[in-house]
């Protein structure tokens, strides 16, 4: 969901006092990578830089937030008011998830732009109080070309009541914050992060070593092959047998692990079901979710009412919805 995070006029949003956050936060570079993609993605179907939101997820251990993951969110517009956080499709969303995710639970938002944040921001942080009492808001400034240095152009605050002008005022706290990863995460992160633009050339630590890999594994194929064949060609009396040289291949062949036990076979097996049972549920997930967008456009064309104008569409609950601003459906990753 892309809109315009305006609004913020000249009106304080930033704790000015040494205020000190209540949380620290770890961030993974998976949420990073989803809120780049999101905003790059939004830019090349629109053209220009827009704000894009999303919501943060992950879990917490006293006042120690680990953010592990993100989707999308849907800004609605209703009338001449600003966007809105759509709530039905955020708790809808959350649903999804806690039945692959349990452990995770919503933290925040996020918001792509630069500079503070703005009054806007804090409309939509009191918008999702109703889901975590204190979310933290996340802004990238996907604008920037390059980072000086080491440091990312991200900022995490967290809302607190601070006294302005005598009166009490919901403000921003900037909140200290380390990035984390796992080790799956460094391989995409290597990827991503080395891989030079200027030269289509470069390869990244972890393809050098997967090539060395692939380059033994061949030679150790072509070398078996040569020796498979000298057997053969002794057996089929094509070649003089050395009876020293089929000593030493009887010795490697000897050396080799026993690959005809039972305990090798049950756990092949294993492997290969766990294989196939992964492929069947990646085209039972296909076909779930093509079977739902069929149910959908047969809603949409036998619903006997289109809502006023014919401009409405009836969603998988069988409720009319206005097509329109911003709620089209975004795609999320999970």
């Amino acid at each position: 969901a892309a809109a315009a995070g305006g609004g913020g006029g000249d009106a304080q949003t930033v704790v000015s006092t040494t205020a000190t956050a209540a949380v620290s936060v770890k961030l993974h570079p998976l949420v990073i990578i989803n809120v780049s993609e999101h905003a790059m993605r939004t830019r090349m179907q629109t053209g220009e830089h827009r704000s894009v939101f999303g919501a943060l997820l992950g879990s917490a251990n006293g006042r120690e937030l680990e953010v592990t993951n993100s989707f999308e969110l849907v800004m609605k517009v209703e009338g001449g008011a600003p966007p809105a956080v759509d709530h039905e499709y955020l708790a809808k969303k959350q649903e999804q998830l806690k039945l692959v995710f349990p452990k995770d639970e919503f933290l925040g938002w996020y918001r792509t732009g630069s500079g503070e944040p703005t009054t806007f921001d804090l409309e939509v942080q009191r918008s999702l109080s109703s889901f975590n009492e204190s979310p933290i808001h996340l802004q990238i400034d996907s604008a920037v070309a390059g980072v000086a240095g080491e440091r990312l152009p991200i900022c995490i605050f967290e809302s607190m009541v601070d006294t302005v002008d005598g009166r009490p005022r919901t403000l921003f706290v900037a909140v200290p914050y380390t990035i984390v990863t796992s080790e799956s995460e460094r391989i995409a992160v290597d990827h991503i992060a080395q891989i030079s633009n200027a030269g289509a050339g470069d390869t990244t630590k972890t393809a050098t070593h997967l090539q060395s890999q692939h380059n033994a594994v061949e030679m150790l194929y072509r070398r078996v092959g040569v020796i498979k064949e000298y057997v053969q060609k002794v057996v089929d009396g094509q070649l003089v047998p050395d009876y020293g040289l089929l000593r030493d291949i009887a010795a490697l062949a000897r050396a080799l692990p026993v690959l005809g036990t039972p305990r090798f076979h049950e756990e092949s097996l294993t492997q290969c079901n766990d294989a196939l049972l992964t492929a069947y549920l990646a085209t039972l997930t296909e076909g779930s979710n093509a079977l739902n967008e069929l149910v959908t456009k047969v809603q949409v064309v036998s619903a006997p009412d289109r809502g006023p104008g014919g401009g409405g569409r009836v969603d998988r609950g069988g409720k009319m919805r206005h097509l329109g601003g911003f709620g089209s459906m975004m795609r999320s990753h999970v």
